[in-house]
């Protein structure tokens, strides 16, 4: 809200309508000439604008002084305003300062323009905002419209006044009620800030005061007004574009810069719903000569905004308005107006002209490669020399900086059809030697998968590949092949693998799952064995003094050969009164096999029993197949035969003490 100087030309109210007509003008003289002190100040005032009368400033500061004679204060205005323009007499500032302050006590019109003088240091006197918004406060009290915006501005500024927001918004109040455009204004700038408004902002009432000014022909009340619409703050239905623009319009037309730039931008990038009269449709051309105007104005954001404008074209590949000469002229505007941004832009523009160039050759360079290529395929597929046939390296296939430069000059789809692997190696596929042509689709299907139109190549081959292999016929498929059972590990000792005759014959079935049994082997002839087959017969005392009675086996009978179980029979153990002799220490076989295998015992054999079950049962040696260890071996069963287990183990002895032998 800057201070607005008054013209020093007052509108010098002696000349109202009445005095427009030449009947009038004659009567407005003889009552000067009879000494009518208001009459010879208004026909001073028609001599001095030149409206009925010819123009004549003597004429009119004679007039004024004969009226200041006789007494009326507004001729010492006027004769005052004569005075400080030199207007029909000498220019005399001291003279024009008598004359205000003779009548400033009484002349609001006065004290108005001796506030001004004291507020710019005018008229030879030394600058005094407090005496001047002194004067202004007089004024506004005597009831001055434009003292009483003066005052506002003086409180809402603090200039010449302590700021109070309070003073300064009832002051722009009062005059903005009677008419006064400026107060209006600055009233819509307290109520839309709630700047001294009880309450806070109350931006309806905002955009009535902006109204009010913006219908006076105020510009900046427009440009405020457009700013409101846009934003939708206190208008009636929201935000509207396309009532911003015309406010915008209205604002630039009247040479407002910030709204030249601000319409400039709704018409560059166009507002939603991009028609008229909620919408802005996009008008590039306009928008141009928008932000040109607006960049005349002092307007530094607008030469970067066309700076960008062009820009931005150029890299979208609008000729009509891409210019990076223009863009960077532009910037350079923006730039010595202190944008820093465009300072950067600047240089960054430099760095996109240099790499454009390079761009540029590499393509050069790439198509060149490319014709030799085509012309030397031709000539390796029309001869069948293996001499003349191409390797991989031949073929310029665009990788690194040359993709990328590609791809930056919208050349994708162009080159995802060249390289398209399918019509490649149907075009090009004889000229290369054996073996060189799948190296170069390697390196094509790589390349293609670096930007949109070559994967969308390579999705194409590979559903070409697919809906090929369907139209094939079913290969006939071969019937299903037995499984075979693999070889089941053999056991180990702590002496290495266990002899197979040496098998354990009772297996328990919830580690194994039984097998069928297989059929029995054909007995051999009953024939006295030979002494080495004997002796073969015979297991070694060390192994057979390791096993348990179940795993050993009965020595050979004369004439008769010991049969070996077959994989998956159960054969039971003969009590020890059938001729099997009993190891000469405590078998080691687990607990669980020896209570599933109970043994019948006469008297004496309990008797004998009882007496073994005091004796420390010996410890076998390593080499004897046992442990090494000291700890006796536990009878788990009998420690606790109410266990499941126990149980189940008993069931499973007494089953098997009840089958047959065979």
């Amino acid at each position: 809200m800057p201070l607005e100087r008054k013209s020093s030309m007052l509108d010098i109210t002696v000349a109202d309508q009445a005095a427009k007509s030449r009947s009038l003008v004659r009567m407005l003289r003889e009552k000067a000439e009879m000494g009518d002190p208001k009459a010879m100040s208004d026909l001073g005032a028609t001599y001095f604008q030149g409206d009925e009368l010819p123009r004549d400033h003597s004429t009119a500061f004679a007039w004024f002084e004969r009226s200041a004679t006789a007494g009326y204060t507004l001729a010492f205005v006027n004769l005052a305003t004569c005075y400080r323009e030199g207007l029909g007499c000498p220019k005399d500032e001291r003279k024009a300062l008598e004359c205000y302050k003779v009548v400033a006590e009484v002349e609001t019109d006065a004290m108005e323009l001796l506030g001004e003088i004291y507020m710019n240091g005018d008229c030879g006197v030394a600058k005094d905002p407090r005496e001047g918004a002194y004067w202004f406060r007089r004024g506004a009290e005597a009831g001055s419209l434009e003292c009483s915006y003066r005052w506002g501005v003086c409180c809402a500024t603090g200039t010449g006044a302590e700021r109070d927001f309070g003073n300064a918004a009832e002051a722009f109040r009062f005059a903005a009620e009677r008419g006064h455009a400026g107060a209006a204004l600055d009233l819509g700038h307290c109520l839309m800030n709630g700047l001294g408004i009880i309450g806070g902002a109350k931006k309806s009432m905002a955009v009535e005061a902006y109204a009010q000014a913006a219908e006076a022909g105020i510009s900046e009340a427009c440009y405020h007004l457009g700013c409101a619409w846009l934003n939708g703050n206190g208008t009636k239905g929201g935000a509207s574009a396309g009532k911003a623009a015309q406010w915008f319009q209205k604002a630039a037309e009247a040479g407002h810069p910030a709204a030249s730039a601000e319409l400039a931008a709704l018409l560059h990038f166009g507002a939603p719903p991009f028609q008229p009269p909620r919408g802005v449709r996009k008008d590039v051309p306009a928008a141009k000569a928008w932000y040109e105007r607006a960049v005349e104005l002092g307007v530094t954001d607008a030469a970067a905004a066309l700076g960008r404008m062009h820009r931005d074209a150029f890299i979208g590949g609008d000729e009509a308005t891409g210019d990076l000469d223009e863009a960077a002229r532009w910037f350079r505007v923006a730039s010595a107006g202190g944008d820093g941004a465009s300072t950067r832009a600047l240089i960054d523009l430099e760095k996109e002209r240099v790499l454009r160039d390079r761009r540029r050759r590499i393509l050069a360079e790439h198509d060149a490669a490319w014709s030799t290529f085509v012309s030397e395929a031709e000539i390796a597929s029309k001869v069948a020399d293996d001499d003349v046939a191409l390797t991989a390296a031949a073929a310029p296939v665009p990788e690194g900086e040359v993709l990328s430069s590609l791809v930056a000059a919208k050349k994708g789809r162009e080159t995802a059809e060249r390289w398209n692997p399918v019509s490649f190696a149907e075009r090009y596929g004889e000229a290369f030697a054996m073996g060189e042509l799948e190296k170069v689709l390697a390196r094509v299907r790589v390349a293609l998968e670096r930007f949109p139109q070559g994967k969308k190549a390579l999705a194409d081959e590979k559903a070409r590949r697919k809906e090929k292999a369907q139209r094939r016929p079913a290969a006939a498929k071969k019937p299903p092949q037995p499984e075979r059972s693999k070889p089941a590990a053999p056991e180990r000792s702590a002496k290495g693998p266990v002899n197979p005759a040496t098998r354990e014959k009772i297996v328990s079935p919830v580690r194994v799952r039984p097998k069928p049994a297989a059929k029995p082997a054909p007995k051999p002839e009953s024939r006295k064995p030979s002494v080495a087959e004997a002796k073969r017969a015979q297991p070694r005392r060390e192994q057979t003094a390791a096993l348990s009675p179940a795993r050993q086996r009965a020595p050979a009978r004369d004439g008769v050969a010991v049969e070996s179980p077959t994989r998956g029979s159960v054969l039971h153990p003969r009590p020890w009164g059938s001729g099997l002799t009993p190891p000469s220490s405590p078998p080691r076989s687990s607990p669980v096999k020896e209570r599933a295998q109970p043994q019948p015992r006469s008297l004496g054999a309990a008797k004998e029993n009882e007496s073994d079950q005091n004796v420390k049962p010996k410890t076998l040696r390593p080499s004897e197949g046992g442990s090494g260890r000291s700890k006796p071996k536990v009878d788990a069963v009998r420690l606790m035969p109410a266990s499941p287990y126990a149980s189940t183990m008993t069931r499973k002895a007494k089953r098997m003490l009840g089958t047959k032998r065979p």
